[in-house]
């Protein structure tokens, strides 16, 4: 029931009336009253069913196989002290959840500041490793947990998560996400925004670029192909994060805003794609390409704009220099790109674009 003082009241007599059977019970969806209280952060039941001697060690029956431990990683903790006691006496801090992340990825993913110091405090190695190899540092980066991150290097996180070139965790740079972080890990020789990872990504269909799709309740979703040579500033580009762009123009070394992924895919085009006006306009003023190609196709970004039907982003790129007569390898112009994906509107004002500058050139 709701968490206020005169449920918790009654609560509480009730746990004193009921038996250790009834406090360790799993109820039909698979939780216990003790992984409850744990998730709605109600103190007052969380101390006295553990003082009544509940099962605080026992997984659950539900999907996840949540012990109490790892729901308080999860959930966070306003008063630790029975959190301190767990941790002092679980059997095994480094075990692994079944999706492969221990008690501090856990924490460090969920931002729970408390539970990170506690599990440090309690002894558990700061530089664990989940299943795919990934420090828990790197879930609070990907996070924007910026005094978890803080609280993790102070106390000698290390800041090298590579596992190779494959995935984006690979590099601690593509999941920054605020500049304070982006200073704390240059702080500690962390500034190389060309470092080459690969991974897929969610999209609206391009062709050539999407490969498969799944319907939801959101419509149509769409994931690229196998993406390689990404570098930091592509997926920065791609979550939105203009701060932490600006920052590296301004900080990194050997930043160019050019720089092409497979298929000549660059910042700019990751910022059309998820139609980041304010990034687009950024990239545009500090001299990114409009008329790099996306080699598949043989696009300009104008097609690209024109293939998603946004026409703010269209109109900018052509006030910076885009051609509207620009043919892509089937000889196809911007204006019929438009037209074939059903945005009209935009398809007229391309084929405007191109009439006046056609008549410009004659």
């Amino acid at each position: 029931m709701p968490n206020n003082n005169q449920t918790t009241e009654i609560a509480l007599r009730l746990l004193e009336l009921s038996s250790k059977v009834d406090l360790d019970r799993q109820l039909p969806d698979g939780l216990r009253l003790f992984n409850i209280v744990i998730i709605d952060k109600n103190d007052r039941l969380i101390k006295k069913l553990f003082d009544l001697g509940v099962n605080a060690t026992d997984r659950d029956s539900t999907l996840d196989l949540r012990s109490p431990l790892e729901l308080f990683c999860i959930w966070g903790a306003r008063d630790v002290e029975v959190l301190k006691e767990l941790i002092s006496t679980c059997k095994n801090l480094s075990q692994l959840d079944t999706n492969g992340l221990s008690l501090l990825h856990l924490a460090c993913e969920h931002g729970h500041l408390k539970v990170v110091q506690e599990l440090i405090d309690g002894g558990m190695d700061i530089n664990i490793k989940s299943r795919q190899r990934n420090t828990a540092l790197s879930y609070a980066v990907t996070g924007g947990h910026t005094s978890i991150v803080e609280l993790l290097l102070e106390n000698g996180a290390t800041v090298e998560t590579r596992i190779g070139h494959r995935y984006w965790r690979a590099c601690l740079l593509n999941q920054v996400s605020n500049v304070t972080i982006c200073k704390l890990l240059e702080d500690r020789g962390v500034n190389d925004w060309t470092e080459r990872t690969s991974c897929t990504v969610p999209s609206i269909f391009i062709p050539d670029f999407s490969t498969s799709h799944s319907c939801g309740h959101n419509g149509d979703k769409w994931t690229s192909r196998l993406l390689t040579r990404l570098t930091p500033l592509h997926y920065i580009a791609y979550f939105g994060y203009l701060d932490v762009f600006k920052y590296a123009v301004e900080h990194g070394k050997d930043v160019d805003l050019n720089i092409e992924a497979d298929f000549g895919i660059t910042p700019l085009f990751f910022a059309i794609l998820v139609e980041d006006e304010p990034l687009v306009t950024f990239l545009l003023q500090h001299g990114a390409k409009v008329n790099a190609l996306y080699r598949p196709r043989g696009w300009t970004m104008l097609h690209l704009a024109a293939c998603i039907g946004n026409e703010w982003v269209a109109l900018e790129l052509l006030s910076n220099g885009a051609d509207p007569c620009a043919m892509d390898y089937s000889s196809i112009t911007p204006s019929i790109i438009a037209l074939q994906m059903g945005h009209l509107g935009l398809s007229s004002t391309l084929q405007n674009e191109e009439k006046t500058r056609k008549a410009e050139c004659e």
